[in-house]
């Protein structure tokens, strides 16, 4: 999934927010199959508004700062400006009980097992600074200009599971935890590294024997305990929008244009590589995602007064531009390489999540133009009905066309009744149909990749992948509003 993030705009910014559940793709296109919010920033010219939140579970944990500011400027006469600043510090939370395998190594003497072995619990958000200014400006006779945007910051670290150091397949044992798995570090030279049985009299007196060799490894050394991959990213998000509106006549016109990035870095640390032996890094960087995008609007509207209707017709229509950009860089070299102990048996990458490979990176980019045609009329004091059709044309699978109705009945002082139907899509975005998730192990005696790759890449259409194609819905709703105070 890639969905927006609206936790990039402070709550302190917004008016209010409205909501249309309804599906919307006739309107508004592939990120309304479900319907739309809309957000409205304030638009206050003057004053000044400041906030302090703080607050802590009730388990002593999860401690949150939050302060926020909101402030407005006048822009001459006819203008004004609204800034909003928040600040968003978080603690993480554990509702961690002992694991049951952790808790038996601990009772049998291991006395490196952490406790709890393995945070359940929300992730500690490190920092998580947010920007946004909204602007506008009265031309006069009717025309305005505006610009609103975001610029962001966020950091955030959290746990993976436990690798346990008896199980752990890969790194600690590759027969379920009969023998632990012991690598030779100078293969072709005669060396003889001990077998070590779990649980054996002996297995302490062969781990030393193991640390004290040069020759032979094994992860036991540097983690008796087993260990946590902790993970997390730094994340950036920025965008802008401008834009002119008005009216010329009866026609009412807005014209914008937006653009977008959000960039986020992987880390992951208190982990290895396990192909690569003693020598590997326990801090990874496996890569990185960046999401761009740039919109280009024409919205237009015309009331036309039609010869027995209760209101004017309101032809609505526009025109919209949009590129989607995906790129992925990948990480690390140790974050993906393959070692020269996968062949005895050690799992390649940085364990609990590997780092994108160069073959993996890339920039991938969508275009689509889209037309709609919205009529809305009062055909009667009590008879709404609606009407909208929409085209769009994309680069990548082609043309897709949805259309929606709706009506609205005053069917008597106290009820109104109103419904929808409609047919909508999603189009997959550029990240979905090209992002990668692999990971490579020694599948008997074969190095193989398994995971997600793109279905357009050569290893995707060699397993039979296609183009990714649009989802496709229809919806209906039926609903009623119930006015009490029109009772007599």
């Amino acid at each position: 999934a890639q969905g927006p993030d609206i936790s990039s705009i402070p709550s302190i910014a917004l008016k209010q927010v409205e909501v249309l559940r309804d599906g919307a793709a006739a309107q508004y296109g592939s990120d309304a199959i479900a319907g739309v919010m809309n957000f409205i920033l304030r638009t206050d010219s003057s004053g000044a508004e400041v906030e302090a939140k703080y607050g802590q579970f009730y388990e002593g944990d999860g401690t949150t700062y939050q302060v926020a500011g909101n402030f407005g400027l006048g822009l001459g006469e006819n203008g004004f400006a609204n800034v909003s600043l928040e600040y968003r510090q978080s603690g993480a939370t554990s509702r961690s009980v002992q694991r049951g395998d952790a808790a038996a190594l601990a009772a049998a003497g291991n006395t490196a097992i952490p406790n709890p072995a393995q945070i359940w619990g929300q992730p500690e958000l490190k920092s998580d600074y947010k920007a946004f200014v909204n602007a506008g400006f009265d031309l006069g006779n009717g025309r305005s200009i505006y610009a609103f945007g975001n610029y962001g910051t966020r950091e955030t670290d959290g746990g993976f599971y436990y690798r346990n150091p008896n199980t752990r397949g890969g790194v600690f044992s590759n027969d379920g935890g009969v023998t632990r798995l012991v690598a030779d570090t100078t293969p072709g030279t005669g060396t003889t590294c001990p077998v070590i049985t779990i649980g054996a009299a002996n297995e302490a007196a062969l781990i030393a024997q193991v640390k004290a060799d040069p020759t032979c490894f094994a992860f036991i050394e540097k983690f008796p305990g087993g260990f946590t991959p902790r993970f997390g990213g730094e994340l950036v998000d920025y965008a802008g929008a401008v834009g002119t509106k008005g009216n010329v006549g009866k026609l009412n016109y807005d014209v914008s244009f937006s653009a977008g990035r959000n960039d986020v870095t992987f880390h992951i640390n208190n982990t290895i590589n396990a192909s690569l032996g003693p020598n590997s890094p326990t801090e990874f960087t496996p890569g990185q995602q960046i999401q761009t995008e740039k919109n280009f609007n024409i919205d237009l509207s015309y009331a036309v007064p039609v010869k027995g209707f209760a209101s004017d017709l309101n032809i609505a229509g526009g025109f919209e531009w949009r590129n989607e950009e995906f790129e992925l860089i990948a990480g690390d070299a140790a974050s993906y390489t393959v070692g020269p102990f996968v062949n005895q048996g050690f799992s390649i990458g940085s364990n609990g999540f590997n780092g994108f490979r160069p073959s993996d990176a890339g920039v991938w980019d969508r275009t689509n133009t889209a037309f709609y045609v919205d009529l809305e009329a009062d055909v009667t004091e009590k008879l709404v009905l609606g009407a909208a059709v929409r085209t769009e044309d994309f680069d990548t699978f082609g043309q897709t066309t949805n259309y929606k109705l709706s009506g609205l009945l005053r069917a008597t002082d106290v009820l109104t009744l109103r419904s929808t139907y409609s047919t909508g899509f999603r189009a997959p975005t550029p990240g979905q149909a090209n992002v990668v998730n692999t990971t490579t192990s020694l599948i008997g005696g074969v190095l193989a990749n398994t995971g997600t790759v793109s279905p357009t890449s050569v290893l995707g259409q060699l397993l039979g992948g296609k183009e990714l194609k649009p989802e496709e819905s229809k919806n209906f709703s039926l609903g009623g509003a119930l006015d009490l105070g029109g009772l007599k």
